[in-house]
């Protein structure tokens, strides 16, 4: 996307503000390709999972690998039903992420917070639903793991493949935010064309704002603190007009 990474959204209140880039965020994107692989493994492991599933298909069965993966991902919402059926587990907090093998053909990786279930059953339910039986079933007992399970198992990409997402999570799966969403704590979004974070940062700069946090894609500004000296030589100067208009926050008012 020609427009990627060129315009910064930029939000700033009366004392703060800060601002991030804009990406296109397809995973085509030699800029975002990497940004969304880092996303997709910061939140599996922050879904803080205790079972690691792996779902795999019978490639004599399909034509296509494409045609397999839109196979799994149906067996995946049938296997939730089964689970709730004879284990009395009710939509468990998931991620999905495909990989694809060597050859092409789709894994579906699966990492949730779910109890115990046997790896036999897994192994019988997929046989029954897809005639594929082969399930690799970890179960997480140290927090620790989760970190090691997300290195070694997503450590690629997630592979696209027709009709299918390339990852999806429950939407009760994250358990802690998500960075960069909480924008509206600020105030009011405003928008503002800047070629880059670096520019803005400086500019910020230059007008008087202290830079508290800076990189290649965000940087977060605030109007610096006044002192109490300060303060009071500003109400002496009659400046005290600054204050009320929200040029700066002061501690109390000056006497």
């Amino acid at each position: 996307m020609a427009l990627c990474s060129e315009l910064s959204l930029v939000n700033q209140g009366d004392g703060e503000g800060h601002a991030t880039v804009l990406r296109c965020k397809r995973w085509s994107c030699d800029l975002c390709n990497p940004w969304n692989h880092r996303r997709v493994k910061r939140l599996a492991r922050e879904g803080q999972p205790n079972v690691f599933l792996t779902l795999t298909v019978n490639t004599k069965k399909f034509e296509s690998p494409d045609l397999a993966a839109r196979a799994l991902k149906r067996a995946w919402v049938n296997l939730r039903r089964a689970m709730e059926r004879d284990y009395g587990v009710k939509q468990p907090p998931f991620i999905a992420i495909f990989e694809a093998t060597k050859n092409g053909w789709p894994h579906l990786h699966i990492l949730m917070r779910c109890r115990f279930i046997p790896q036999r059953w897994y192994s019988t339910t997929m046989e029954r639903l897809l005639g594929s039986p082969i399930v690799d079933v970890r179960f997480i007992t140290e927090t620790g793991r989760i970190a090691a399970y997300v290195a070694k198992y997503v450590s690629k990409a997630p592979e696209g493949f027709e009709a299918c997402k390339r990852w999806w999570r429950s939407h009760d799966y994250e358990v802690a935010k998500e960075e960069f969403e909480g924008f509206a704590r600020f105030g009011p979004f405003t928008s503002e064309v800047k070629r880059t974070i670096e520019e803005l940062a400086k500019t910020k700069a230059r007008q008087g704002w202290i830079i508290e946090e800076e990189s290649a894609e965000y940087v977060r500004w605030r109007w610096p603190q006044l002192t109490m000296v300060q303060l009071r030589e500003a109400a002496r100067e009659n400046t005290y007009r600054l204050l009320e208009q929200g040029y700066f926050a002061p501690l109390e008012r000056a006497h």
